[in-house]
């Protein structure tokens, strides 16, 4: 059995994705994944199977959260072995996205580029969850089950322009 190197992505593109569903995942934010699909629940609960495609979903949700089913870490890294999930957590959280000290132990001998990894496999599974996820809103919205405006999935939220020039507000002047 030969051992080969696994490819990488570029970390800035795993740390764009991270910054991207990072409320989907933060449990204090509006639009944790729980609260979203509680809502979806709701809105379609005439439906079973709409119901057990939830469930799937949350399933999907919960694989890829680096906090479920423990919860945040309230206390540094004692065992000897970890899950990827903690691996992929300690680099998210500890290193990129709140350079969280606590979890920054989680780290402590692994390789950078391990804790990469283990980040990369959580980010890509969280955002096929969230996206599966705008699939099934669109879904329920085009059956009529959810009522959301038309422009939420239209309207622009991406800059384009190449430059800026600042308005000046009216009766101002030198």
């Amino acid at each position: 059995m030969a051992m080969v190197p696994a490819p990488l992505l570029p970390t800035e593109q795993v740390e764009s994705a991270a910054a991207r569903v990072r409320p989907v995942f933060l449990f204090s934010d509006g639009v944790h994944y729980d609260k979203v699909l509680n809502a979806l629940g709701e809105a379609a609960a005439a439906s079973a199977s709409v119901e057990k495609e939830i469930e799937g979903l949350r399933a999907k949700f919960r694989a890829a959260d680096p906090d479920y089913p423990k919860g945040r870490p309230t206390e540094p890294r004692s065992g000897p072995s970890m899950t990827n999930k903690e691996v992929a957590g300690a680099w998210l959280y500890g290193q990129l996205l709140h350079e969280d000290e606590l979890r920054r132990s989680y780290g402590a001998g692994i390789s950078a580029e391990e804790m990469l990894l283990n980040a990369t496999k959580t980010v890509c599974s969280e955002m096929l969850a969230a996206v599966e996820a705008l699939h099934l809103t669109e879904r329920l919205v085009a059956d009529g089950l959810l009522a959301l405006s038309e422009n939420l999935f239209t309207e622009p939220v991406s800059v384009t322009a190449t430059e800026w020039s600042p308005q000046i507000a009216g009766g101002l002047c030198c």
